[in-house]
């Protein structure tokens, strides 16, 4: 599934559910490259689901956190 946003995005799915991607990685996001490294060495990566507040809007925003 491609990003429209940014074509080098990485999708993170859900373990078992990969029909709707639960976020992006993003090539401005800081552990990028330190995700990446990770699953090429054949790790895997845990995290949780978060919801937070926009400062500007105040519209939800749904953020992965990852664990490495």
């Amino acid at each position: 599934m491609a990003n429209s946003y940014d074509r080098d995005a990485v999708g993170i799915w859900l373990g078992g559910h990969p029909e709707t991607p639960i976020g992006w990685l993003y090539r401005k996001d800081g552990n990028r490259d330190t995700v990446l490294q990770k699953l090429d060495a054949g790790g895997e990566v845990t995290g949780h689901i978060e919801q937070r507040i926009r400062r500007q809007g105040g519209k939800p925003q749904k953020v992965v956190v990852f664990w490495l």
